[in-house]
């Protein structure tokens, strides 16, 4: 009888989830709408803030790359960090002739492994355990 009881149990849960969610979404359309103007002050500020830091982004490395003063004005620095350029083919080459860098690509390795007799590989039975969306019990169905 226990397990009849979990399960109306997590059925009533899962109602009331159901209700919740559904409030919350119609409180979340009506917040929206009664704030769509703030939400379009605040997309126009943003775009704002995206094309002055462009802006002065550009100013403060040209700056920097005439006189190499990485304190701007306005209290805008300057970072110099290296950026890598490789082939990725001859990088993974290198990799495996040291032997360092090398990860294995799980996802594809099992797919392969699921269709092919690997030596090293063992097979056993996973068994997961699944919820309907909507839970019936046996006295609803008839």
């Amino acid at each position: 009888m226990e397990i009849k009881e979990k399960l109306m149990e997590l059925k009533s849960a899962l109602e009331t989830e159901e209700k919740i969610n559904g409030e919350i979404s119609a409180k979340r359309l009506e917040f929206e709408e009664h704030n769509k103007l703030l939400f379009l002050k605040q997309t126009k500020v943003r775009e704002t803030i995206t094309e002055c830091k462009g802006v002065l982004s550009t100013d403060a490395e040209a700056g920097f790359r005439a006189d190499g003063l990485k304190k701007r004005f306005g209290g805008i620095g300057i970072k110099v960090g290296e950026l890598l350029i490789y082939n990725e083919k001859t990088a993974f080459d290198w990799a495996k002739v040291h032997q360092l860098c090398l990860n294995l690509n799980k996802k594809e390795f099992e797919k392969i492994a699921k269709t092919q007799e690997i030596d090293f590989v063992k097979k056993e039975e996973k068994i997961t355990v699944t919820f309907p969306s909507i839970i019936k019990l046996e006295d609803e169905e008839k």
